[in-house]
């Protein structure tokens, strides 16, 4: 049996006689807003409510390293100048670190995975390699970033 789509549409408007949707037609000429004024604001609000929870990490060039391990602060590497070559003595080994010009590299880990070698080079303040096995930290910072006092432990640590 098949049914003609004038048939259907009326089969549509008598079970459809309580319905409350408004149905929008899209004739020739019309407009259809997508976003409403209270869409924009509600929208503008939750990514500022994002911004404020996520800030955009800062800016400039990273001008000096903040190395910790176990949560003690061990050193404050300068990384103007030319490249140069540092050691870090652990139980695990002997961790190389490469800096200079603005960057860091560890170039050996006696880590197992590597994953802290594997990161490469960071130039921007804020970065940071970390090595949980030694629980080691290098953070960069740039002119405005304070060393912050206290009892330098961290939050917390995950193995």
């Amino acid at each position: 049996m098949t049914v003609s789509p004038a048939s259907r549409e009326d089969n549509l408007k008598q079970s459809c006689t309580n319905c409350t949707l408004d149905t929008v037609q899209n004739q020739p000429g019309t407009q259809v807003k997508l976003i409403r004024p209270l869409d924009a604001i509600i929208i503008l609000l939750i990514s500022l409510a994002f911004w404020k929870i996520n800030p955009p990490a800062p800016s400039g060039r990273a001008e000096r390293a903040l190395v910790s391990m176990k949560g003690k602060k061990l050193a404050l590497w300068d990384l103007e100048g030319p490249k140069r070559q540092k050691t870090i003595h652990h139980k695990l080994g002997v961790y190389n670190v490469s800096l200079g010009e603005g960057s860091v590299t560890l170039v050996q880990a006696p880590c197992p995975h590597q994953i802290c070698r594997k990161r490469g080079k960071i130039d921007k303040p804020g970065e940071s390699i970390i090595c949980i096995p030694a629980q080691l930290s290098i953070k960069l910072m740039g002119s405005q970033t304070q060393v912050q006092s206290g009892s330098g432990q961290p939050d917390a640590l995950s193995y």
